[in-house]
């Protein structure tokens, strides 16, 4: 990884001071009611034979990279 400094030798970009953030956590989360359904469904699972493929695939993606 690059420092913002660093990456500004690179690339065409502008370092600006850091800004202070956080998290929030409020109670209106709690009484909101009309979330998308997208957004609320859960990930289809998969199967643990799609699974294991999965990664004998990618163990052999990453040897070739080797």
């Amino acid at each position: 990884w690059l420092s913002g400094e660093e990456a500004e030798k690179y690339f065409n970009i502008e370092v600006v001071e850091a800004k202070e953030v956080a998290a929030c956590s409020s109670d209106y989360f709690d009484k909101y009611q009309k979330t998308p359904n997208k957004i609320v469904a859960k990930a289809p699972s998969i199967s643990k034979k799609d699974n294991n493929e999965q990664l004998k695939i990618q163990n052999a993606l990453d040897l070739l990279e080797l």
